[in-house]
C-alpha cells in the first residue's frame, strides 16, 4: 500500500513538473525570433479561418527574396518540409538545392503536411491552409503564411505565422501540447531553410553527393530519382 501510494505521488510528481516545463517551453517558443512588429503585423489571409490560436516565427536569411521565395515554394512538391524527417518525411531529408524541373506553384496545390495552398504573391509570401485534423475526434484547422521582408538586396527575414481554429469548446484542452509540437516543428523548420538557403550548393554538386549517399539519404522527389537511375 505504501509502495503504490509513493508511486501515485511520484507519477503526480512528474506529471506535474512535465505540464510546467512544457508551459514555459510554450510561451518561450511560441513567437521564437520574432519582434513586437512582427507579432502584430497582418498577414495575407488572416481572414480565411479564425485565430483562436496565433504564433509568429521569424529568422532573418542572407539572400535575395526571390532566391528565398522559390525555396518555399517548393515545400511539399518534392523537396520535403525541412523539419524533421523522422516525423514529417518519412525519413528522408529534405532538398539542399532548388529543383530545376518543377512548375511554378499555384494556388490548389496540395501535400499531406501543409495542406492546400490558397494563396501566393511572388517573392513575397505564400499561405497553406490544413483542414479536417481530428485528433480525439475534434476537428483542427492550421493555416500557415510565409512572408519575406527584404531589407536590401541580400538581407531577408522569413516570418511564418500559424493561426489556429477548432470547432469544439474543449479544443482549449489540446491547445498546449497540439501548438508545443507545431512551434518545434516551425523553428526546426525555419533553421532548417536559412541553412539550405544560405549554404546552397550548385545543383550538380548536389547531385553527385545525393547519388553517392543514395540509400542512406534518399529525398521526397520522384524526379530525381528518374535522374539517379538514368545517370547510373
Amino acid at each position: 500500500m505504501i509502495k503504490s501510494t509513493s508511486k501515485r505521488k511520484f507519477l503526480l510528481s512528474l506529471l506535474i513538473f512535465s505540464g510546467i516545463f512544457i508551459l514555459l517551453q510554450w510561451r518561450r517558443l511560441r513567437n521564437w525570433g520574432a519582434n513586437e512588429y512582427e507579432q502584430g503585423c497582418p498577414f495575407p489571409m488572416d481572414w480565411t479561418i479564425g485565430d483562436q490560436f496565433r504564433a509568429t516565427y521569424a529568422i532573418k536569411v542572407l539572400q535575395p527574396a526571390d532566391k528565398i521565395f522559390s525555396w518555399l515554394s517548393q515545400m511539399g512538391r518534392g523537396a520535403g518540409y525541412y523539419c524533421d524527417p523522422l516525423i514529417f518525411n518519412q525519413g528522408r531529408r529534405s532538398a539542399t538545392y532548388l529543383l530545376d524541373d518543377l512548375p511554378p506553384a499555384s494556388v490548389d496545390d496540395k501535400n499531406e503536411q501543409l495542406g492546400t495552398l490558397v494563396d501566393i504573391c511572388e517573392n513575397e509570401s505564400l499561405s497553406w491552409i490544413l483542414e479536417n485534423v481530428t485528433p480525439c475526434g475534434m476537428t483542427f484547422r492550421i493555416r500557415r503564411t510565409f512572408l519575406i521582408q527584404a531589407f536590401g538586396l541580400d538581407h531577408c527575414r522569413i516570418i511564418a505565422r500559424t493561426t489556429m481554429d477548432w470547432d469544439k469548446s474543449i479544443g482549449w484542452l489540446f491547445l498546449i501540447p497540439i501548438s508545443y509540437m507545431e512551434a518545434l516543428e516551425s523553428k526546426r523548420r525555419l533553421q532548417s531553410l536559412k541553412s539550405a538557403i544560405e549554404n546552397y550548393e550548385d545543383a550538380d554538386i548536389a547531385q553527385k553527393t545525393n547519388r553517392h549517399m543514395a540509400g542512406r539519404h534518399q529525398f521526397d522527389m520522384p524526379h530525381f530519382a528518374q535522374k539517379k537511375s538514368s545517370n547510373d
